[in-house]
């Protein structure tokens, strides 16, 4: 954790409180870079630094009554920075969720590609066959049939709770079910 104040900077509870309005203008405008350095990913600068280096401002301003007026404005254009800043880093943050909500979407578009390719090359019973996730970021449904025949030899129960999983139509015979599923996961019809 970075020691306070950071090098450079004055630390108004050593100085008596006679704060000049230089000073305290000075003091704001490297509490500003110290913001802008934040937002860009400086490791040395801290929340907890900027937010007692902003502490330190007001309670000089206190304790200089003569030097409030510009101070308390150069300290309220300051905090005006600092909310601009969190906003723009809010407004970075929901554009971050979008991308990955995004790229979610494209990666599990991309395994259910994969998967429709492997169980397309699925052609005797004994093959291998793979169950595709239901959605982004959901596992495939449990106990899914490892071959071929395995999903061939399904009930009709178990053929309605993996096209429940799937958000695919019930309704049916055991075999129109089974071919469903079948056609879902790539595989085509089996019966």
């Amino acid at each position: 954790m970075q020691n306070y104040p950071p090098p450079g900077f004055p630390n108004f509870a050593d100085n008596g409180g006679q704060t000049s309005y230089a000073t305290v203008g000075r003091y704001n405008l490297r509490c500003l870079s110290i913001a802008c350095r934040h937002v860009a990913g400086d490791a040395g600068c801290t929340v907890a630094a900027l937010g007692r280096a902003t502490v330190d401002v007001h309670n000089a301003t206190v304790r200089n009554p003569q030097a409030s007026g510009p101070a308390a404005g150069l300290l309220q254009q300051t905090l005006n920075g600092f909310q601009a800043n969190f906003n723009s880093i809010a407004l970075q943050q929901q554009q971050n969720n979008a991308k990955w909500a995004q790229l979610s979407t494209q990666l599990h578009d991309l395994r259910c590609m994969g998967v429709h390719a492997f169980n397309r090359s699925s052609k005797v019973p004994s093959d291998s066959i793979r169950a595709l996730p239901p959605a982004a970021g959901q596992p495939p449904p449990a106990a899914f049939p490892s071959t071929r025949s395995d999903l061939s030899n399904l009930s009709s129960a178990t053929a309605t709770t993996f096209l429940n999983a799937y958000n695919q139509p019930t309704g049916g015979t055991r075999r129109e079910k089974i071919n469903r599923l079948a056609r879902h996961i790539g595989v085509g019809d089996l019966l």
